[in-house]
């Protein structure tokens, strides 16, 4: 790819988004966002251009050094809460360094990517099998734990893909697969799940004993709080309600806030020029959960025809390197199954159609 054409079309379409905030009531302090995109896309450029080989991976290096960091901050917080309240890693956020923020699958999403470029160079520096395989059940334990569909699904995508292309066809081979990736992550989530529910089934349980023989004296000799010692068994009783199945998310609602953004988009006066960034939250007061419908409702059709530009020409190089590549070469792989798992997510997340973790790591 030409790298003044890499640099101008997603240049021209975060620029598609800065009209929107001015002729609509959307919040002009979206215009960071279109900001920091923009940031990244003159350092990465940068970088490329003016840094040998050994400066670049040292960048890279450091930007995992990073995501490894904020994973282990968000997971292990979301481990604490877990084990003192017993909330569900599903649907949390962790607010990290002041005011900076991560949802739950946004941790999932690293945890991915972690993965992926653990299990790519740890087979060339890192010679014990056990070294190599143990992060990799952790780190697919933590992707289990937090119940994003989507990290999951990618995941298996990203486990087969690797077995097919980078391992030999052994029964050995396969045996590690299923242990590493399935078997362990299994027993290590439904320990820690059995285990903590136990523990609250004993304490809840207790506790409801105590208030029933309570309210059984308290009608023996008819005393005065009956109806408060009533009113906490049914308490104890809805928080037992909830730990058993109502933190178990079924349905995120994507169908439906495609839809809604599609009726409710203003195709008279807004189609050329959107709503400016984040016009998904303005448009209906949630993400877009798709990047082609972000770049559409933020950019209009002028932005979103850069976006269509930018996505085709990142997937003509994937198709290149799949079909036409020698596999062997580490660095490419890596870059490739980052960049094919990023694409894959856009279609259910906004990912790198804003400015994001996912946009980051697919621009780099």
């Amino acid at each position: 790819i030409n790298l003044y054409i890499a640099f101008l079309v997603p240049l021209f379409y975060f620029l598609s988004q800065v009209p929107g905030l001015f002729y609509t009531s959307n919040s002009l302090w979206n215009f960071l966002f279109i900001l920091s995109a923009i940031n990244i896309l003159m350092v990465v450029n940068l970088i490329i251009l003016n840094f040998e080989d050994d400066e670049i991976y040292l960048v890279i290096f450091v930007t995992f050094f990073l995501l490894s960091l904020v994973f282990l901050i968000a997971f292990i917080n979301d481990m604490i809460v877990y084990f003192e309240n017993g909330i569900l890693f599903y649907g949390k956020i962790n607010y990290l360094f002041n005011n900076s923020a991560i949802r739950s699958s946004g941790t999932s999403r690293i945890a991915l990517i972690l993965i992926i470029t653990y299990s790519v160079f740890s087979i060339k520096f890192i010679k014990s099998e056990i070294l190599r395989l143990i992060p990799l059940s952790i780190l697919t334990s933590a992707i289990f734990l937090y119940q994003s569909r989507t990290s999951i699904g990618l995941l298996a995508i990203f486990i087969i893909f690797n077995y097919l292309f980078r391992e030999k066809y052994k029964l050995i081979n396969l045996f590690k697969y299923l242990t590493t990736y399935i078997l362990i992550p299994i027993l290590f989530c439904s320990s820690i799940f059995l285990v903590k529910q136990k523990e609250d089934e004993i304490i809840i349980d207790s506790r409801l004993r105590e208030l029933y023989i309570e309210h059984e004296k308290c009608k023996i000799i008819k005393c005065d709080n009956s109806f408060l010692i009533k009113n906490q068994i049914e308490i104890v009783e809805s928080k037992i309600r909830f730990l058993k199945h109502e933190q178990i998310k079924t349905s995120s609602g994507r169908f439906k806030d495609w839809k809604k953004i599609l009726d409710n988009y203003d195709y008279n006066n807004n189609f050329l020029l959107g709503y400016g960034a984040q016009g998904d939250r303005f448009l209906i007061n949630q993400t877009a959960s798709n990047a082609l419908l972000y770049a559409l409702v933020s950019s209009g059709f002028i932005g979103f025809m850069f976006f269509l530009i930018f996505t085709f020409t990142s997937g003509i190089q994937l198709l290149k390197y799949l079909f036409f590549n020698k596999k062997s070469e580490i660095f490419s792989y890596w870059s490739f199954c980052i960049m094919f798992i990023i694409f894959t997510r856009s279609l259910v997340e906004s990912s790198y159609a804003l400015f994001s973790v996912d946009f980051i790591l697919f621009y780099t």
